[in-house]
């Protein structure tokens, strides 16, 4: 009887470590989410700045009459300090993906079907994956 009473405790007191690893592992997929939204901000705001000094650095360019003039340098060394924030926005970009993909979760799920020839049988379990990628924070 006291190894009945000992085996239930210990299975009780199991119970919680369990519950403590899904809320860490859901803190940890909302921080994943959250530093995925964050980069990818990040690296949206450095290549639209970057494409909009380019884009000002050409036109300041294009509009000096004479290649030994201020604006055309100053054009020249806008677009080329556009074209470094662009460029330094695609790997910002990438690792907010790549974030993205850590916080997508697979889950083994079953899913009640009727197959067309087992009619008259009644329903039977057939086992599914699914996929899921949260990429919003706001969609929990």
């Amino acid at each position: 009887m006291k190894y009945f009473i000992l085996a239930f405790l210990i299975g009780m007191l199991s119970f919680k470590p369990a519950f403590a690893q899904q809320d860490q592992k859901q803190i940890l997929l909302e921080e994943l989410i959250k530093q995925s939204e964050n980069r990818k901000k990040t690296g949206l705001t450095m290549m639209a700045i970057g494409g909009g000094a380019v884009g000002l650095g050409l036109v300041l360019a294009a509009s000096s009459s004479d290649w030994s003039d201020g604006s055309f340098a100053g054009g020249i060394i806008l677009a080329g300090a556009g074209s470094l924030a662009v460029l330094a926005g695609i790997p910002i970009l990438a690792g907010s993906a790549s974030k993205a993909r850590q916080a997508a979760q697979l889950s083994l799920t079953t899913v009640r079907a009727l197959p067309p020839s087992q009619t008259l049988r009644g329903p039977t379990t057939i086992p599914s994956l699914t996929f899921s990628i949260p990429l919003s924070s706001s969609k929990r």
